[in-house]
């Protein structure tokens, strides 16, 4: 067995344990428990049914390896508390960074010998090949998440399903339910608001700021958000909006949040039109009823949905409409009046980014945010969601308050935007998988086990209490469900001033429109150049000639880009002037 130790040895560590006594819960007297304020009794490890199965005599060494960041100290809490009751096993946490990890994983995944046992599956092409299929454990015991108390039909003493304490974003990565396995656990569930200095809000109040229902409360809509940079400008905050505009930061991170989340409350209302429709070449009895609800969550998961290449690509190439009639179908591509609409609103916030904007770095605008030294510095920030715990692990000389994306509305003479529904950029974070050890069953009953552990109440409010401990702020929130929250962090994880209300980039018009096509390099380097001229470095004599300019060029590289996606998939070039039709040649 793979780093075996002397199984007698932990056998009889484990039973002069168990002479103990205790069994699990808030006022256990057994010595491998540790109290937790705030964690329910029936939450605490379930020792005494642990100790009957036999799953208390683990020996062995478990490699955890990741790329820990700034939450190395809770991982370490976790290592030493579940040593505690695993008194056979080492946890080694092997730091990687992120800048080798893509490397060092790949090497790992295709080497048989390797002692790896825990990594970030999000980061393998073919995680399935590499890593066990959790979907069957979900539904055992996990003795770690405490004792079944509920359920009147389990045997007495059992201790809780798995899936009972966690969220579905757990262990649901494919939101259109098409897929149930789950060869990764999403440990955080990442999400993303805009925060504010207080200080300089209530100066922006002083200068008459009010939102779209005339109060002097956070913005409701983005004409609300650029009111706000406005007055904080009239305050002498004179780049009061913290957003970086570096390569990263417009092509992947928070610049590419805007063009991503608002892009999808754009375009989403077009999901009827593009979807498979009767008299389709393509159509077939097969096809379901697409029962579209602008306000839903995840339309995507609706069995209905069944989106056509052809049509999607006809509305975003067929410029004077003549291929599509009878179709059920317009165009919405880079040169209409619908991302004219888009950018407009975009447009606005110009006069209120940074100076250094087309260099600046995310983590420098949230350094500078967090410093306020002057009204020089940001004052409105977009970050993750997690951030706001910073400001509860110690002072810094101001409050924040919080809001969540503001919806935009359109000016035009034609409603381009017909729902305020904003979805988000975020999703799942942590992305655990267990490596599949072949010849090794015993190994990987072990690291599913601690898994559980570190996936469980208990081992979730270790986690965090230890992150607080440190004055370390996660980047998003456990998605165990009741573990212990750190006292000065309840305000935030409880206030509901933050909905996630579905993931955005799940939308067709993000993936191969908003800010590239089909993710291909020439595309993302077109969408950085018109960003940086729209707001920094292009001259023009008004907003209607810069939005123009972006339009002409942004059509340019979508059907640049649009070509380069036909010659890799083998599909007609032609293929937008048939709607409804199949792809492939």
């Amino acid at each position: 067995m793979k780093k075996w130790i002397a199984f007698t040895m932990a056998l009889a560590m484990s039973l002069t344990l168990v002479g103990c006594g205790g069994n699990g819960g808030g006022n256990t007297t057994d010595e491998r428990i540790m109290h937790i304020d705030g964690l329910a009794d029936d939450l605490y490890p379930n020792l005494e049914r642990m100790d009957a199965s036999g799953d208390n005599n683990f020996a062995g060494s478990v490699d955890v390896d990741i790329v820990f960041g700034k939450t190395k100290p809770g991982w370490e809490a976790v290592e030493k508390a579940y040593e505690k009751i695993q008194t056979g096993v080492d946890v080694r946490l092997n730091a990687h960074s992120d800048g080798t990890y893509l490397n060092d994983v790949t090497n790992a995944v295709n080497n048989a010998n390797t002692d790896w046992d825990i990594f970030q599956g999000n980061r393998v092409s073919n995680v399935s090949s590499a890593a066990i299929n959790l979907s069957s454990q979900l539904f055992d015991e996990n003795h770690y998440a405490g004792k079944e108390i509920d359920d009147p039909d389990v045997e007495e003493g059992a201790s809780k399903m798995w899936q009972s304490v966690l969220s579905t974003d757990a262990y649901i990565t494919d939101k259109s339910g098409s897929n149930t396995a789950c060869y990764i656990m999403n440990s955080e569930s990442l999400s993303t608001a805009w925060f504010v200095n207080e200080t300089a809000f209530k100066a922006a109040v002083e200068n008459g700021y009010k939102n779209e229902d005339g109060k002097a409360e956070m913005p409701v809509t983005w004409d609300d958000l650029v009111n706000l940079c406005a007055a904080l400008k009239e305050a002498g905050y004179t780049n009061p909006l913290g957003l970086a505009g570096d390569s990263a930061s417009v092509n992947e991170s928070q610049f590419a949040w805007l063009f991503r989340v608002y892009g999808d409350q754009y375009y989403r209302d077009l999901y009827p039109n593009i979807n498979v429709q009767e008299g389709d070449a393509i159509y077939t009895d097969s096809n379901l009823e697409f029962a579209f609800d602008l306000e839903d969550p995840q339309p995507e998961s609706n069995q209905g949905y069944n989106p056509s290449h052809t049509r999607f690509w006809n509305s975003l190439l067929d410029e004077n409409n003549e291929y599509n009639q009878g179709k059920n179908i317009s165009y919405v591509g880079a040169n209409s009046d619908k991302f004219a609409c888009f950018l407009d609103n975009l447009y606005k916030i110009r006069d209120y980014l940074p100076d250094n904007f087309t260099t600046v770095k995310f983590e420098e605008v949230r350094d500078s945010f967090m410093s306020a030294t002057g009204k020089s510095s940001p004052v409105v920030l977009l970050d993750y969601t997690g951030f706001g715990l910073t400001f509860g692990t110690e002072s810094r000389g101001f409050d924040i308050d919080f809001f969540d994306y503001p919806c935009m509305t359109c000016d035009h003479e034609e409603k381009h935007v017909t729902t305020d529904f904003v979805r988000d950029v975020g999703g799942n974070g942590g992305y655990l998988s267990v490596l599949r050890h072949k010849s090794d069953a015993m190994q990987e009953k072990m690291n599913i086990d601690f898994l559980k552990f570190f996936m469980s109440p208990y081992g979730q409010s270790i986690y965090y209490n230890a992150l607080q401990g440190n004055k370390i702020a996660p980047d998003g929130l456990s998605t165990v469900l009741d573990f212990a929250i750190p006292e000065t962090w309840k305000q935030f994880f409880e206030s509901d001033k933050i909905q996630f209300n579905g993931l955005c980039d799940v939308n067709w018009y993000n993936n191969n429109f908003i800010y590239h096509v089909n993710g291909q390099s020439d595309s993302r380097e077109a969408h950085v150049n018109v960003v940086h001229k729209l707001y920094k470095t292009g001259k023009y004599d008004s907003a209607a000639d810069a939005i123009a300019d972006f339009q002409k060029t942004w059509d340019e590289a979508v059907r640049a880009g649009y070509n380069k996606l036909c010659e890799g998939m083998n599909w007609s070039k032609e293929l937008w002037k048939k709607p409804g039709t199949s792809p492939i040649v």
